[in-house]
C-alpha cells in the first residue's frame, strides 16, 4: 500500500514535465535531439521548473496528479511482493573493520574512490602481489549469499592482485578498453564470457552486480594504472600516448564509443580507454586527470547522456543478453548525479590548466540521429550530438527529480516483469531499494513499499 501525503503528491505532480505524451508517469525524453543550457530550441517545450509548479486548478495538474497516483499504485501492485520478499532475507553485516559505502551526496553509492587507489602501494603489489582485502569497500547491508560473493571476490583479488590483474588484462586484450564491468568476468561464478553460459551465471549476473562492483572497480583501476605507466615510457611523439575516458549513466552507450571512433576518427588512436561504469557517477574523471598529468599523457573525457526513461529501458533490455542487472537506485544516481559531477569537473581549475597546455579535452554527447559536424576530431558520431558550447561542457536540462526518475524506472521494471523479465533480474534491480539503502529510498518521499516497524 502506497502511503503518500497530499503535499508529496502535489509536489510530484507539479514538478513533472508539462507533457503527457508518455505512457509512464512523467515524460523524460526531451523533444527531438534534446536541448542545451542556456536556451532550448524555439520549438521545444521545456519541463516545468520545480519552483514554478502548475496551477492546481488547471486540467494539466489534475491529469498529472492522476498519473502519479496510478503510477504509484501500479508499482506497489506489481513490485511490492518482490520488495517484501527481499526484506525478510537474512542480512549479513560487512566484515569488521571494512570501509562501508554509505549513501552520501558527495560520493557514489558504489565503486572505489580514487584516493584509495592512490593510497595503495603499487610497487608492493608488483613484488608481493597482495594487499589488505578490507581496503575494498563493502556495502552496508547484503543478503548472506550476496555478502559471500562480495567477500569471495575481494579475497580473490587481495590474495593474488598480480594474477587477477593479469587475467583481466588478458580479457582487455588489444582493445585497450579498461571496462569496470569487464572485470567482473574475473570472478568464476560470474562467468568469463560476454554472455552468461549457464543458469547459475545468469542468476549471479542478475542479482550480484552490486555486490561485485567495488572489487571490479579496484581491478580495473589497478590494471589501468599499469597501462598508463606503459604509455608514459613511450617516445614523446608516439600517437598512442593519449587516453580516452568515457563517462555517463548506465545504458548511455559508452561501450559503443570505440567502434564508432574506429570509423569516424581513424587518426585518433588512444593507447588506453577507461570505460567507467555508470554507477560511478563520473567521479573517476578527476582521479584519471591527475594520473595522466603525472605521466605527461594527453586525455580526452567524453560524457554521454541518454534520457532517463531510455536509460531504464536500455538497462532492463540488455539484461536479456549480458545477464547483468543494474540496481535502480545506482542507475538513477549515475544518471542525475553523474551529470552534476561531470559539469563540475568540466568547470574545474585542474581540467582548465591541462586544457590550456593542450593536454586535455572534455566533450558531452547526447542521443540523436544526425551528424552535426563533419570534423572527426570533434568526437561526433551518427548517434550523437555534442553538448559543449564555446568549448565548455553543458549538461542537459534535468528532466526529472530523483524521486520522479526512480518512479519512472520502477514503472519500466514493472512493465518488463509483466512481459517476462526473470525474477532474479527483478530482485537485482530492487536490491538497493529493499536491502542495501532502504532509508535512502524512503528519504525520496515516494511512500512506496512502506516498511513495518520490524523491517525498519
Amino acid at each position: 500500500m502506497t502511503i503518500l501525503s497530499a503535499t508529496a503528491l502535489r509536489t510530484l505532480a507539479t514538478t513533472a514535465p508539462a507533457l503527457d505524451s508518455h505512457q509512464a508517469a512523467f515524460v523524460s525524453d526531451p523533444p527531438a535531439q534534446g536541448w542545451l543550457f542556456p536556451s532550448p530550441p524555439a520549438n521545444a517545450r521545456p519541463p516545468v521548473a520545480a519552483n514554478d509548479g502548475l496551477r492546481e486548478s488547471s486540467p494539466l495538474f489534475v491529469r498529472q496528479l492522476d498519473k502519479v497516483r496510478k503510477a504509484l499504485a501500479t508499482v506497489d501492485r506489481e513490485l511490492g511482493d518482490v520488495v517484501a520478499e527481499l526484506r525478510v532475507m537474512k542480512i549479513a553485516a560487512p566484515p569488521k573493520g571494512a570501509i562501508t559505502m554509505t549513501a552520501r551526496d558527495d560520493a557514489a553509492l558504489t565503486g572505489l574512490p580514487g584516493s584509495l587507489v592512490l593510497g595503495y602501494d603499487v610497487d608492493k603489489w608488483k613484488v608481493k602481489g597482495s594487499f589488505e582485502p578490507l581496503l575494498v569497500p563493502r556495502l552496508p547491508h547484503l543478503p548472506v549469499k550476496l555478502r559471500f560473493h562480495e567477500s569471495a571476490f575481494a579475497k580473490q583479488f587481495a590474495d593474488d592482485v598480480r594474477g587477477t590483474v593479469k587475467s583481466y588484462r588478458k580479457l582487455v586484450g588489444d582493445s585497450n578498453v579498461y571496462s569496470v564491468d569487464l572485470a567482473k568476468r574475473c570472478y568464476e561464478p560470474w562467468g568469463s564470457e560476454k554472455k552468461a553460459q549457464t543458469d547459475d551465471e545468469k542468476h549471479v549476473r542478475a542479482t550480484a552486480n552490486l555486490a561485485l562492483h567495488q572489487t571490479a572497480v579496484a581491478i580495473a583501476k589497478v590494471a589501468f594504472l599499469q597501462r598508463l605507466d606503459e604509455l608514459a615510457e613511450l617516445p614523446a611523439d608516439d600517437p598512442t600516448r593519449r587516453v580516452l575516458v568515457t563517462a555517463g549513466g548506465s545504458g548511455a552507450g559508452k561501450g559503443r564509443i570505440m567502434p564508432l571512433l574506429a570509423v569516424s576518427m581513424a587518426k585518433f588512436t588512444p593507447g588506453a580507454v577507461f570505460d567507467a561504469a555508470g554507477e560511478g557517477e563520473a567521479r573517476e574523471c578527476a582521479f584519471i586527470l591527475a594520473e595522466c598529468k603525472r605521466r605527461g599523457l594527453h586525455v580526452d573525457f567524453v560524457y554521454l547522456h541518454k534520457p532517463m526513461r531510455a536509460t531504464a529501458v536500455r538497462v532492463i533490455e540488455r539484461t536479456t543478453t549480458s545477464g547483468r542487472m543494474v540496481d535502480i537506485l545506482t542507475m538513477v544516481r549515475g544518471h542525475l548525479k553523474g551529470a552534476e559531477v561531470m559539469a563540475a569537473f568540466a568547470d574545474s581549475s585542474a581540467l582548465a590548466a591541462q586544457q590550456k597546455l593542450g593536454k586535455a579535452r572534455c566533450y558531452g554527447l547526447t542521443a540523436g540521429d544526425e551528424v552535426l559536424d563533419p570534423d572527426p576530431m570533434a568526437l561526433k558520431f551518427a548517434y550523437a550530438e555534442r553538448l559543449d558550447v564555446d568549448g565548455r561542457l553543458k549538461v542537459p536540462i534535468p528532466e526529472l527529480t530523483e524521486a520522479q526518475a526512480v518512479l519512472t524506472s520502477l514503472l519500466e521494471l514493472a512493465e518488463a516483469r509483466k512481459k517476462g523479465l526473470s525474477e532474479a533480474a527483478v530482485r537485482g534491480a530492487l536490491m538497493g531499494i529493499a536491502v542495501v539503502w532502504p532509508d535512502y529510498f524512503d528519504s525520496l518521499g515516494l511512500g512506496l513499499f512502506a516498511r513495518s516497524k520490524k523491517a525498519a
